[in-house]
């Protein structure tokens, strides 16, 4: 599956999602459960960038821009670093189950 990341530092960026269900170390957290890893790129100052699907269809993003004068886009989660060459972010799914539901519009 294809997903983009809009970055502070390195901008928007887009990948294949590599892994899912990932545990992985975290610097300050000890261990993540449940992460994935995707090929986008990414760099210190990315930390906590949205990641979304952006539809690649000419057609469907003018329909929503047309229709609701915003980019269509689902989020998928938030990115947080980068290891062993993959970028990793924590899913929304996780993020909701500790936050409860969150709003993006």
């Amino acid at each position: 599956m294809y997903v983009c990341k809009g970055g502070i530092t390195t901008g928007e960026t887009c990948g294949q999602i590599a892994l899912v269900g990932e545990t992985v170390p975290h610097p300050e957290y000890n261990t993540l459960y449940d992460q994935v890893k995707a090929t986008y790129s990414s760099d210190e100052g990315d930390s906590g960038a949205p990641v979304y699907y952006d539809p690649l269809d000419t057609w469907i993003r003018n329909w929503c821009l047309e229709t609701y004068g915003v980019a269509c886009k689902d989020i998928y989660g938030v990115h947080w670093g980068l290891i062993d060459g993959y970028s990793i972010y924590s899913p929304i799914s996780g993020i909701e189950n500790d936050l409860g539901e969150l709003r993006t519009s």
